[in-house]
């Protein structure tokens, strides 16, 4: 499958007038960024002429003289006088770091204000006993037409992490010790805090003896988490994350190998037989299939090497200096393109089950040969697995070096090395985490772009069964049961789509006369997009 969402191209015949090609506007390629503790992510800044094909939803984000009527609001603005850090954590039932995972607004019963209730994956608890999702409430938020301002609450968006020091409210749900003062921010870059974010973490860290000092049992503020959100996948801000498609069509994902250099006393063939189990254990449990192209020098760091070509680079050594964090034995990550249609949410990875995805552009995989611990066998290979998980969309299951769950630090996807001897062995809590970007039975389905010429004539269109229409087509690994669903059209006006059943029409309003655009060019007069479901996943 190429670089562009699945479309029908408009073109005209040779008996057409052409009124001029109109080419799709070019815009920036959305991004989903794969931050984590010690992973280095790549970006892709802009579209190819071939990648321009997908843009034209930008034109359906018109000035639609959008009215909003602001019923009742109110504001308020507040000045504090923050504490110290050792009497924010004594004046707090429980801190905690998490990563926001959904909101929802609502209005109090009690006080008929609106509030917003957020809800936090726990990533690491520094006081009290929590849920593994927690939610926390603070004034303001909006409802239908009203929309409350409240000056110290904070202004949570999905995907955030944060340090939350909370305290009961007198009807016992959690909020912010000193509002929007007790919500920080954490503003990590390629996966690293700032110095003094770390800095204040581990005072916290020392103050709380990581973790275990005496706070509130706040187990009963139990959190969700949107539809829209994976939960221990790599993520953007929106809770999207993104997947490679091969799979869907029964296809391997490539891989490239660069051995250039290896850590000491690890030969080509131990090196290239771990690639080869890292890469088995993760499709044991999914239909992912893995197909080694080459083994040849990158001459660039792995990470470094801006592509769409959807393969999955693996560079079994760090001689380009790509891994800066100390005590790192290896980085790997995947950047994603995006192109969503107008406001169905569909994207160019398809859906699993509620999940829309991102489309994987390419995955990486650095190792650091140099590094003592990668010169056992095992570990080399435990390291390599981790990070093919990495580049596959999986996060840590924990970054917390006290971690009281044992299935998350069992995991292959914990952000400490075992080096147990395990090699490539997945654990409990990997299989179910990856399987909501590759199910293990039930593949999404797939589609191709198709290019409909159109006869036009004056001063009656043709209505014959066979011109200016065309089928739709979808396919699927498990089942012929699909159905097929359409959006999103635009153009120069020559005319309008309908569909009956998987059946495409286009009826022209005019008579054009024009030459045939290049169904191969940028360019196209129409454009529809088309998307397959088999009733749980969709098609891209």
């Amino acid at each position: 499958m190429d670089n562009k969402d699945n479309f029908i191209e408009l073109e005209v015949n040779q008996e057409q007038a052409r009124s001029g090609i109109k080419n799709c506007d070019a815009r920036d390629v959305a991004i989903t960024p794969d931050f984590d503790n010690d992973y280095v992510v790549q970006t892709i800044s802009a579209p190819t002429v071939a990648q321009t094909r997908l843009n034209p939803v930008r034109r359906l984000m018109l000035s639609l003289a959008a009215l909003f009527a602001f019923v009742g609001n109110s504001i308020f603005a507040s000045s504090i006088i923050p504490l110290s850090t050792a009497d924010h954590v004594a004046a707090s039932a429980a801190v905690f770091r998490g990563v926001v995972v959904g909101q929802d607004c609502y209005r109090d019963a009690a006080d008929g204000q609106i509030y917003t209730r957020t809800s936090l994956r726990v990533v690491e608890g520094l006081k009290g006993t929590f849920p593994k999702i927690v939610t926390v409430v603070h004034r303001g938020g909006a409802l239908g037409e009203e929309r409350d301002f409240y000056g110290n609450s904070p202004l949570f968006a999905q995907g955030d992490e944060r340090l939350l020091f909370v305290t009961r409210r007198t009807d016992g749900k959690l909020t912010g010790t000193q509002g929007d003062f007790s919500a920080m921010k954490l503003n990590r870059t390629n996966g690293t805090l700032p110095p003094e974010q770390e800095s204040l973490l581990n005072e916290i860290r020392a103050i709380t003896s990581s973790g275990t000092a005496t706070g509130d049992d706040v187990t009963d503020q139990v959190g969700f988490a949107s539809s829209s959100l994976v939960t221990g996948l790599l993520a953007d801000g929106s809770g999207i994350s993104s997947r490679f498609l091969q799979s869907d069509r029964g296809e391997p994902i490539p891989v490239l190998i660069d051995a250039d250099t290896l850590p000491a006393g690890i030969t080509l063939a131990q090196a290239t037989n771990a690639v080869l189990q890292a890469m088995n254990a993760w499709s044991a449990v999914t239909k992912l299939k893995f197909n080694v192209e080459a083994i040849q020098s990158f001459g660039a760091g792995a990470d470094a090497i801006s592509a769409t070509d959807e393969k999955l680079r693996i560079q079994l050594h760090d001689t380009y200096n790509r891994i800066t964090n100390a005590g790192t034995l290896g980085i790997g990550g995947r950047s994603g393109l995006s192109s969503p249609v107008g406001s169905t949410g569909w994207n160019l990875g398809g859906a699993v089950g509620t999940n829309e995805f991102y489309k994987t552009a390419r995955g990486y995989v650095v190792l650091e040969h140099g590094a003592a611990t990668m010169q056992t066998l095992t570990s080399f290979t435990e390291v390599l697995c981790h990070e093919v998980g990495h580049a596959l969309s999986m996060a840590h299951s924990s970054v917390n070096p006290s971690e009281p769950n044992n299935t998350l630090v069992q995991s292959i996807m914990y952000f400490q090395i075992h080096d147990d001897g395990r090699g490539a062995s997945l654990r409990a809590y990997d299989p179910p985490i990856i399987q909501q970007a590759y199910p293990s039975n039930n593949t999404p389905p797939y589609t191709y772009s198709r290019v409909m010429s159109v006869t036009t004539d004056d001063p009656i269109q043709p209505n014959i069964t066979g011109i200016n229409d065309i089928e739709l087509r979808g396919y699927d690994l498990q089942t012929t049961n699909l159905t097929v669903a359409t959006n999103g059209a635009t153009g120069v006006g020559t005319g309008s789509f309908s569909r009956s059943g998987n059946i495409l029409k286009f009826t022209p309003n005019a008579f054009w006369a024009t030459t045939p655009i290049d169904p191969t060019s940028s360019s196209f007069y129409e454009l529809i997009y088309m998307r397959v479901s088999d009733g749980t996943n969709a098609s891209p």
